[in-house]
């Protein structure tokens, strides 16, 4: 069982599992499509970009909230993103000790390959979770 300075220097990729590959989508994905897309995920969430910027991460959550807003299937990805916070990325090579406390405060991470693309997208409690199975 590694220490806890042990887990401290490995880098984000190392906690990272295949089934948190990053979906990536579009601004202009429909709401039917992305409700389609997430239930194929396992953190329950697609990441939306436009071209090589990150605008944000799309819920389970989100799509029911913009259903209940009275949003239609064809409402856009980029109208449930409107108002809400920019989304935290962090590279997969950032080593864990340097992981900013305030990551806690979104419920999504997306973590990004060299290139700044999303190659990951993870939700904090389980991201913490791993760190103290690790760590204990």
């Amino acid at each position: 069982m590694p220490s806890y300075e042990e887990v401290a220097r490995l880098l984000v990729k190392n906690l990272l599992s295949p089934d948190d590959a990053a979906t990536v989508v579009g601004p202009e994905e429909r709401l039917a499509d992305l409700a389609a897309r997430i239930r194929t995920t396992s953190s329950g969430a697609v990441v939306v970009a436009d071209h090589d910027h990150i605008v944000g991460v799309v819920s389970a959550a989100d799509i029911a909230e913009a259903v209940s807003e009275g949003r239609g299937p064809d409402s856009q990805a980029k109208e449930i993103l409107a108002g809400k916070p920019a989304p935290i990325a962090v590279s997969e090579t950032l080593p864990v000790e340097r992981l900013p406390e305030w990551v806690g405060q979104y419920p999504k991470v997306i973590v990004t390959n060299s290139s700044g693309y999303p190659s990951s997208v993870v939700d904090r409690t389980t991201l913490a979770d791993r760190i103290r199975r690790l760590a204990t």
